[in-house]
Parts: structure tokens; sequence; C-alpha cells
């Protein structure tokens, strides 16, 4: 600086300390010299006494800071600054900054990367940003991704072209032909024999077996290009293998690919023996141990009694084979639905799941629907949606017997909002109520009343229409009733004593609608004897047969149960024919109608002289041929009231009774057993109730698939109504 200073002697040295920890000029701007003469900054005299750094500042940046400075003998005296500026930096007034010059060693137009240049290597003039990348183990573009030229434009690099980066990793080029742009390595391998993808190797399926054919993945014919024995020429031989490559094998080479072929001329002195009796199973061929699985497995031409004949997966229990195929455990090896753990339904009397159990007619416990202390009887029961309507006859009100109804689930709980409600009016003596079903999910009440048979609909939620419907108004007195469906009608029998003769109960039959409405005039069945009582009615689909108890000339001085059939406009078919010998007093008929048209009756009778009744059955085909009595009880206490519905097994029917065997005396427990289309029984009696009270009077009907019975108790000691389901159970 050319200024002129005061000189402080002794102060030097603290002038010089204070001048090195100076940065700079911070006083008021003032006009800027030329930048680049830093020794163009003026000097100004300072003054010869100061008290204070600013009165040392001489407005300029470039020559340092001026201090006040104090000596010995306590002057004060202004002492110049340090340059600010570092050896090499140019000092700029304007702006107050020290600016660095950044050196071009190479003079390749790029400065050094070190001060903020492009070039990686100022000392190499061919190493700097933007130059070409040749192909070599040098950066020429400062850039160690990009490796070198792609001479075939397929946007991958020669593999000898490689760079080094700054973490010392070398990078390659992976194009094995860079002047073939159909070689890279983001190339599909092809059929050409050409390396595609650079990765070394042809593509698989190349003739790789050298027998002149391509494998199918390279559009060859070659099945096996591992192989050079197979192939489109080769020779089919007896060897396991798909030689010719057509896809198959001939039936005699290996079918199973157990090792044994089939003993045919092709495989006969070939390489596989030729002794496998089924060569469709790898499990079977002489070296196959005999197990239990339904085959010869060993091909020694014997089958182990019991090894499974019915197909079903278990061999018979002592089956002559080993363990290890199928389990020992089928009791009925004829049969494919039993065996240990089968999901065919229960069948009464037989035990399906091998468990030494038959099927029974279980079910639930009884669950009495009825609470009010009076006498109740003649209960039936029909399924409506996912609950029942049971009807009976009631002497709750102190009158006349009234029919009444209530809504129940299958176990006899209450539904919700159903109570006992009357359904028949005050007045005449009501009887016999029948349920039926109807095609609207609810229900019909039919009942005998007076000289009338009359019926009431019910709904799906148990709620009654507002008055019953007259269905029969006969002229003369109506005692009983009954109802069935049959096809889209429904079909009422009753006896009244309106017939041929005066005098003379007889039994008439009707087809009604479902509205109550008669579809044609009402048919005569019995013939005209001393008397026709207790009419029965049932139906499969199209075919329905009447039964009734007639006494008369025919009949001798005995009652007889009489039968005919008639079609769903109740018109009688053949005539009316007896089905009891007349030897006996018969009462109570039942009826089963099977799906030809055929029927069985039961009924009670006191013949042989016995003192009570035991039950008898008969059959009687479409066509009016009648089968062999059957007596379906032994015990030496009445037995009566028979009900019957088919059974869910095929052929057979579910039957219920009421017998007073082992009873005290006055009361009575309701059976069980099934019978066949013949009437013979099947099944073993089974006692169902067991409550020491006199339970009668069974309607037997079908809920949710299983028999369901309602009757009348008296456990209590007043008559009840119960319910109880009476589904199969192993």
């Amino acid at each position: 600086m050319r200024a002129r200073w005061f000189d402080l002697r002794g102060w030097v040295a603290v002038s010089c300390a204070v001048c090195l920890a100076a940065c700079g000029d911070d006083g008021g701007a003032v006009a800027a010299p030329d930048a680049a003469a830093p020794d163009a900054t003026p000097e100004a005299a300072p003054p010869a006494s100061c008290a204070s750094d600013d009165a040392c500042d001489d407005g300029f940046y470039c020559n340092g800071i001026e201090r006040c400075i104090r000596d010995e003998s306590g002057q004060r005296a202004c002492v110049r600054g340090t340059e600010p500026c570092a050896m090499g930096d140019t000092c700029v007034e304007d702006g107050d900054r020290c600016e660095r010059e950044c050196p071009d060693r190479d003079g390749d137009g790029e400065t050094d990367a070190s001060c903020g240049g492009a070039d990686c290597d100022d000392r190499d003039p061919e190493r700097f940003a933007g130059n070409a990348e040749l192909c070599d183990e040098i950066d020429q573009d400062c850039d160690a991704t990009t490796l070198g030229p792609d001479s075939d434009g397929d946007g991958s690099v020669a593999i000898g072209c490689c760079n080094t980066d700054d973490a010392a990793e070398r990078r390659c080029g992976d194009d094995c032909d860079d002047a073939d742009g159909a070689r890279a390595p983001t190339l599909e391998e092809a059929c050409n024999g050409i390396d595609d993808d650079c990765d070394g190797a042809l593509a698989p399926g190349e003739d790789d077996d050298g027998d002149g054919h391509l494998a199918p993945t390279c559009g060859g014919d070659d099945c096996d290009d591992a192989a050079a024995t197979v192939h489109p020429r080769a020779t089919e031989l007896c060897n396991g293998i798909d030689d010719d490559c057509d896809g198959s094998r001939p039936p005699w080479d290996d079918a199973d690919d157990d090792g044994y072929a089939a003993d045919v001329p092709e495989c006969r002195g070939g390489v596989l023996p030729t002794t496998d009796c089924d060569d469709g199973s790898a499990s079977v061929h002489p070296s196959a141990p005999e197990v239990c699985d339904g085959r010869d497995s060993d091909c020694d031409g014997v089958l182990p009694a019991g090894d499974d004949e019915d197909g079903d997966g278990f061999a018979a229990i002592g089956a002559a084979c080993e363990p290890g195929g199928l389990l020992a455990s089928d009791c009925d090896d004829g049969d494919p639905e039993v065996h240990p753990g089968t999901s065919a339904a229960c069948v009464v009397g037989e035990d399906r799941d091998c468990d030494g159990d038959v099927g029974a007619l279980r079910g639930g416990a009884d669950a009495a629907i009825t609470t009010a202390m009076r006498d109740r009887s003649q209960a039936s029961a029909v399924a409506v949606g996912d609950n029942v309507l049971v009807a009976w006859v009631d002497l709750r009100d102190g009158g006349a017997p009234a029919v009444y109804a209530k809504l129940v689930a299958p176990d006899g709980s209450a539904v919700a909002g159903s109570v006992d409600a009357r359904v028949s009016p005050v007045g005449a003596t009501a009887s016999r109520p029948v349920a039926l079903a109807d095609d609207d999910g609810g229900a019909l009440v039919v009942w005998s009343q007076g000289h009338q048979v009359l019926a009431r609909t019910v709904s799906a939620a148990g709620a009654f229409g507002a008055a019953p419907v007259t269905i029969v108004d006969s002229p003369g007195s109506t005692l009983s009733s009954w109802a069935t469906r049959a096809g889209d009608a429904m079909l009422v029998v009753w006896e009244d004593s309106s017939g041929t003769v005066a005098g003379q109960r007889v039994v008439w039959a009707g087809a009604f609608g479902l509205d109550g409405r008669a579809r044609a005039p009402a048919q005569e069945l019995s013939p005209p004897m001393r008397s026709a009582t207790d009419p029965r009615v049932a139906a499969n689909g199209e075919r329905a047969w009447a039964a009734w108890v007639q006494s008369g000339p025919e009949s001798g001085d005995r009652a007889a149960i009489w039968a005919r059939p008639i079609d769903t406009g109740a018109t009688p078919g053949a005539a009316a024919a007896q089905i009891s010998a007349s030897s006996g007093r018969a009462v109570g008929v039942g009826v089963g109608v099977a799906p030809d048209g055929a029927a069985v009756f039961v009924w009670a009778d006191d013949r042989d002289g016995a003192p009570d009744t035991e039950l008898y059955a008969r059959s009687r085909s479409a066509s009016g041929t009648l089968g062999v009595e059957q007596r379906l009880t032994t015990a030496t206490r009445a037995s009566r009231g028979p009900a019957l519905i088919p059974a869910a097994t095929a052929g057979r029917y579910t039957l219920v009774w009421e017998d007073a065997r082992g009873a005290t005396t006055g009361a009575s427990e309701l059976y069980a057993c099934e019978v066949d289309e013949t009437g013979a029984r099947v099944t073993a009696e089974q006692q169902v109730t067991n409550a020491g009270g006199l339970s009668q009077g069974a309607w037997l009907t079908r809920v949710q698939g299983d028999p369901w019975i309602a009757f009348r108790d008296t456990r209590s000691g007043s008559a009840h109504i119960f319910v109880r389901s009476l589904a199969c159970e192993d």
C-alpha cells in the first residue's frame, strides 16, 4: 500500500499481530479502482493521533483494516492493516472480495476439477468432460459409466470397453459382438446356431444330442434332445420310453412305469420282464406286496377274499390281505355305502358305519306342547316352513270337544307369538282334525263337526283364516273324516248315514281344491253292507287308496278292513275289496301308498281268540293282487292305532302304534318299526316312549326329512299333547 504511516517503532510487533488478525475493511464504500491492479489503491495520510479504529479507516478494502493502537507513552496512533487476499489471489475492491484463478495445466480447455472445473485429470489433455469415450481402459469423458462407443447401435458396449470409477470398481461392456446389432445381452436367444444373448451358450434344444433333430423349443420334433436314440425316426422298443416321439408308447410298453411290461410278443426277450398283470397300475406287478386294495397286487392270479369287493375303499373285516392298503373294517363288503365313516344316510335296522350299532328311530326327547289341565286327543301335525303345525281335539272350554292348533318348533319348543288357538267354531262336537300342507308355505286343518266337514287355513306364521270353510255338508250325520293331499287336490273321505241303503253308514270320497271348492261330485266308496266306519285315505303323487272298517254279510259277524283305489278326482278305480280275514274284529287301519300305486294296509285285530289285539299287515298291488297277511306284533297285550308313512329307505314304510306290553294296567307306550312293500316287518320293534302313562293316538308325519310324531299322553295326570322326532340315529 502506498499510504504514509506513522512510525510506531516499538509497536511494530503489536501492529503486525493486529494486522494478522484483520480480514478486511468494513468501512464505507468508495469508488473502486481498476480491479485488476491492487496497487492502484490510493494512499491517505493517517492522522497524527487517533481516538478509535474508525478514525484510522481510509475507506478501502484491499489494503486491510486500519487500527488505532496506544504506545508505551500512552499516545494513540493509526497502524495499517494486513492485505485480505492470499498470495496468488486477486483483490477486487468492487464488492470487497478475493478471486482465485483455476488453472488449465494440460491446455485441454477445461480447468481442474479440484477448483470447480470439469477436468478429472488436468495433467492429461485427452481426459476432460465432453471428450469422446474410446473402447479402452481409460475414462476419456470423465464419466465412469460411459464405457465406449456402441458401434452396432444395439444399446450394449463391447466386452473390452472398461472404466474404473472413484471407488476402484471396474466396469466393462457386455456386448459379445459390437459389430452385429442382432447380438446383445438384452436380446432373446433364438434357435439359429448363434449365441444371441451373449451368455456363452446356444439356445437349449439346438440338437444337443447330435441326432439331427431339434427340440420342440426350437421348433423341432425331438422329444428328448439329450438322448441320441430318441427321435422321430427311431424304432419303438419295449423299454418304457417313447422312442419315436409320437406322444405315446405302445400299450405293451410298461404303460404304468413300474418296471414290468405286459406279456406280449413285442416285449418278449427285451429289457423288461413281461409279467405285469395290470400294466395300467404302478402298484400292481410281481414284486408288489399283496395288500388290501381290491386288486391282485402281486399278479399271482389270486384275489384275497374280502379285499374291498364293493369298491368303497375298505376291505372286509377279517380279509385275507396285509394291512397297508385298505383298512379291513368293512362290515358289509357288498354295499359301497356301508363302511366306517360313511356319509350315507342312517337306515333303520342297519349298521351303516360299522360301529356295531344299528340305526334306530331315536330322535329327540318327548316335549309337551299343551299345559292346561284338560283332556285332549286325536292329534295330527304337518310341517310348515321350519316349524310344525299341530292340531288336536280339546275339552278345555267345558262344553263340546273343539279343535285347537298351535305352531311349534321341531323340538316341540314354542314359536314366538304362537299360542293354543281354537280352530273350530262353537257349536256341534268337533272331531278328528287332520293337518295338511298347502301350496303357499302354510297349512289347512280339516275336521268333522255335526253333519259337516270343515277346513280352515293357517299361514306360515301361524295366523288362522278368518272363518272355517265348509267342504262337506251332508244330509246325514258325519261322525268321522280324514284328508290327504293328492297332486294339486285335497282328497277327503268321511262316513255318514246318507248312503244308498237307508240307515247304513257308508264311506264317501270327494276331491276339493285347497280353497275348499269341490272339483267333482262326491263318490260312495263302500258297498251296501251293514256299516262302514273310521275311513282313512293316503296318496303318493297322483295315486291314492281309501280304507275303512266294515261289517256286514261278507264280513260275517266280525269287522274287516276294506279298501278301494281312487284318483285325484276321488273317482273310484277297481271295486272295493276286503283286505283282512273275516275271523277277527279289525279296528284302526293305517294306509301307505307306493309311487306305482301299490298299497300296504296295517290294522289291529283280535283274531285267533286272543283277548287283546295284535297288528297285521297286507299289501295290494296296483293291479289288485292281494299279498299274504303278515302278523307284525307278538306281544300278549293290546296293540292298536297304527300310523305309517313312506320311510327314507325306498320300498319301506315307517310304522308307529300304541302297545300295552310290559306296561301297568291302563298304561301303554308307543312302539315303532319299519315294514316293506309286502307289509313284512324288516326291523325290530322298538319302544319309542317310556313315561309310564297312556301314550296313544300317534300321528306320524315327516319334518325336515325325519319321521315325527304327535300323540296323546296322560303321564302328568291329565291328557296332554306331546311331540318328538323319530330321526334315525346310529
